[in-house]
């Protein structure tokens, strides 16, 4: 089958495109991307896998300038491509694209909730239904969306685990290695990759850290800081390593090297609460048991599969009381949490989804 699959922004912003789009390869479907600025890493892929693709790249700094720019330069591809399968990899780029006509053998891609966005949440009351065939990441999202948007049927449910795209180039990062590297030959590292905000806890568990009094940890931080919050942190607990932003899939080259993983989410929207991240099979893939915050996406993962344990920051050394649990039990954790990503067959799923759409 070809299939045209159009993104506005980076395919790095959002591994799982990346992943569907290799899964969709593998499935020999003949593919076409069309797309922003993409990095070396996943062009070297794309190159040698004879996946064809078309870039916009961002010239304005106005961002509904670039929209436009992208909705005139997508468009025009579309119409001179032949295909027989368009997939729009996001709610943006089917906003940017979309003329509203009820949709044939299309598929749109839901990565979040949008329940604290106006904007977001009235276009997909006039829009989501003219779509017959949905993806998004976590059960209960779907649910929440089929009921809200009064939907015929559930989405399918593709959660967002990593996929391998076989030996990269790690020279742009091989520095960042070597440190991280010596790093973990002489501290346990407890890492946190994701965005850095002020509501993912992460203060707190800087102090908790402090308190044990131990060199034993060294808390590794990867992503964007959004408002200076590594510097606190530092303040807090001095075997704290900042690395920044890394593109996916050159990310995983780092989360090799932890010892546990750290996922929170604030509870301040059912997007946080019913949280889809990639992180829990980044860290799966890898065998490393998981700290998470007690919510219900990450309870009825991370704690129903025995990856690793949730707990209530706002109760004193809850935290240490569940990291010295998974020293304890390390291997039980570990085992664990391997197997948690090696249950999930994405690339069974979105074989049926396309083989249920009649071309």
């Amino acid at each position: 089958m070809k299939i045209t699959y159009v993104l506005k922004g980076n395919p790095e912003w959002l591994p799982p495109v990346m992943n569907q789009i290799k899964i969709l390869k593998e499935l020999n479907h003949e593919i076409y991307l069309i797309t922003s600025n993409i990095s070396e890493a996943f062009r070297t892929y794309l190159e040698k896998n004879n996946i064809h693709f078309n870039l916009y790249r961002n010239k304005h700094k106005v961002k509904i300038i670039n929209w436009i720019c992208f909705r005139y330069f997508a468009r025009r591809k579309i119409r001179k491509a032949s295909f027989d399968l368009l997939i729009y990899g996001s709610l943006d780029t089917a906003i940017v694209l979309e003329d509203f006509k009820k949709k044939k053998n299309s598929i749109l891609n839901i990565w979040e909730l949008y329940d604290k966005y106006f904007f977001y949440e009235s276009y997909m009351k006039i829009f989501l239904r003219k779509f017959p065939f949905l993806i998004c990441p976590e059960y209960n999202r779907g649910f929440l969306l089929k009921h809200s948007y009064k939907l015929d049927k559930l989405p399918t449910v593709l959660p967002n685990k990593p996929d391998f795209f076989g030996e990269v180039d790690i020279t742009s990062i091989q520095n960042v290695i070597e440190i991280v590297t010596n790093i973990s030959n002489s501290h346990k590292i407890i890492i946190y990759q994701g965005q850095i905000y002020s509501d993912r806890n992460l203060e707190t568990i800087a102090l908790e850290l402090k308190k044990l009094n131990s060199d034993r940890y060294f808390f590794v931080l990867l992503g964007i800081d959004h408002g200076g919050f590594v510097d606190k942190i530092k303040e807090i607990y001095q075997n704290t390593y900042y690395i920044g932003y890394i593109p996916a899939p050159l990310h995983l080259e780092i989360t090799k090297y932890a010892h546990i993983g750290i996922v929170n989410y604030a509870e301040n929207s059912l997007n946080n609460i019913y949280c889809a991240p990639n992180k829990i099979y980044e860290y799966g893939a890898f065998s490393k048991p998981m700290i998470g915050n007690n919510i219900p996406g990450l309870k009825y993962t991370i704690e129903h599969s025995n990856s690793g344990i949730c707990v209530n920051y706002s109760i004193e050394n809850e935290f240490i009381v569940a990291l010295n649990n998974i020293e304890s039990n390390y291997g039980f954790y570990s085992a664990n949490s391997k197997r948690m990503y090696d249950n999930i067959d994405n690339k069974k799923e979105l074989s049926k989804l396309i083989d249920s759409i009649h071309i």
